[in-house]
Order: C-alpha cells, then structure tokens, then sequence
C-alpha cells in the first residue's frame, strides 16, 4: 500500500494528498510494504523549500521508524513513476481547464466590446433621422435615402444579433448565469428591433 505526503511550506509540515502534485513540490511516496520512504523533488522546487521539507523529514521519519530513506533522483521505480505522472496529469488537465475558461471569458469581452462600438454607430444612425425636413408635422425625407437608413439600421441589428448569439454560447461554456440571462435578454431585443425596423415605410 502506497501513501504520498506534499509538503505544505505554509503549515510546515507534510500533509497526506493524493489529488494533484506541482512541478515546485517536494512529495513523500510511502511503500508501506517493503517499509520505504521515497522523497521526490520537483524540478522547480525552490532551495528553501528543500532545505525546510528536509528539516522536517523527522515528522515522517517518527511516525515510520523502521521505514528506509531513498532520496529520488534519475532512476525512478516504475511504480513510482506511474504515480507521479498521473498526479501530474491530473494538475495539467485542471490548468487546461482554467485556461480554456480564460480563453473563452476574454472572447466574451471582446464581443462585448465589439457590440458597445457597434451600439454607437447604430445610435448615431438613429440620430441622424433628426435632420430629416417636417412639414406640417410631417417627414419628408428621399426615398433613396430612407432606404439607406434602413438597410443601415437592419445591418447593425443583424450584427448585434450574431454577436448577442456568439455571446450566449460563450456564457453556456463558461456557465455564468448573468452572463447567459444578459445574451438572452441581448437576442430577444435584437430581433423585436429587427422586426420592428424591417417595416419600413411603415415605421413612422
């Protein structure tokens, strides 16, 4: 029966894991059977590390009095490399995991950045219907023109749409509730406008 004891440079003391091991961590692999302590040192543990996981060695070494030292170096037992490879596995899949997280959190900024410089320009488009001529309360405005406008407004719409949609699959990925209730709500205001603008002579 094997048990792996990290030492915590914190606590200063060795602590009983068996989750995940770092490259910077100094690991006890206990062969309870054939009675051997077996310390391994990650290649970036630090020197004070080492040398106070060393000074505390003595509180493995009281509890397991009959059991040998053997500082690992190049020639790992194969169990022990089994080991070790697949706690360290098990670290390198949770820092996959966070960085696909990361990746995924920064496109949904950027989509939203994206549809903020977008909002303005739709906003601008909006505005310029403002200098369009009233008579007797009425617009007069090109039919050309109009047109223009509206296709413009429909553009910008449709854009914010495929960025509101490629907002809510990122928020199901990353699985933030707000992040998914804002692309819901961001979707359902794109097509009202969208369905609303697509009226054309209609609108006004």
């Amino acid at each position: 029966m094997w048990k792996i004891f990290i030492f915590d440079e914190n606590l200063e003391n060795w602590v009983e894991e068996e989750t995940s091991l770092l490259l910077h961590d100094l690991a006890i692999f206990l062969d309870e059977k054939n009675k051997i302590v077996y310390l391994w040192q990650g290649p970036k543990s630090k020197k004070k590390k080492k040398e106070l996981g060393f000074k505390l060695l003595s509180l493995i070494q009281e509890k397991y009095q009959n059991f040998k030292l053997k500082i690992l170096k190049d020639n790992i037992p194969p169990e022990i490399h089994t080991q070790l490879m697949n706690l360290l596995k098990k670290f390198g899949e949770k820092e996959k995991i966070i960085l696909k997280r990361t990746i995924y959190l920064k496109l949904y900024l950027i989509f939203g950045l994206i549809g903020t410089i977008f909002s303005f320009i739709y906003y601008l488009n909006l505005l310029s219907s403002l200098s369009w001529v009233q008579t007797n309360g009425s617009l007069q405005i090109n039919a050309q023109i109009y047109d223009r406008w509206i296709l413009t407004s429909q553009i910008l719409i449709i854009i914010f749409l495929l960025i509101f949609i490629g907002n809510q699959a990122l928020s199901f990925i990353i699985n933030h509730l707000i992040s998914i209730i804002i692309a819901v709500i961001g979707v359902i205001m794109s097509i009202g406008f969208l369905l609303y603008i697509s009226q054309g002579i209609f609108l006004f």
